[in-house]
């Protein structure tokens, strides 16, 4: 379990919406370090970083910090806008969540 390991930063990639929000109220809670992302321009601050995965990995933020754990919990979720926008949802949903995770794992995380 996260809590019981090593000290180290948790990442929850996606932390505006409602289960990155309530992971990070957890966390918070129980005192773990903790880094966010956020699409949300607006909601960006010291530890929450912009992080958009309908835009070119180029310009995602990660924190230059050893992390522990990365919680993946940002996506399209809406079946409707899935259907509708099946090219787009997908890149964004699989292609750049791979990258993603991809990134992380050559970093050490997870």
């Amino acid at each position: 379990m996260i809590l019981e390991t090593a000290p180290g930063a948790v990442l929850i990639v996606g932390s505006s919406g409602t289960i990155g929000r309530s992971l990070a109220e957890f966390f918070a809670r129980k005192q773990v370090p903790l880094w966010l992302t956020t699409r949300h321009i607006d909601a960006v601050s010291q530890q929450t970083l912009w992080l958009d995965l309908a835009q070119p990995a180029l310009t995602w933020q990660l924190p230059d910090i050893p992390l522990q754990t990365a919680i993946i919990c940002a996506a399209v979720t809406s079946q409707k806008a899935c259907q509708e926008n099946y090219g787009v949802t997908y890149a964004i949903n699989v292609t750049a969540t791979v990258e993603l995770a991809k990134r992380l794992i050559d970093a050490g995380v997870f």
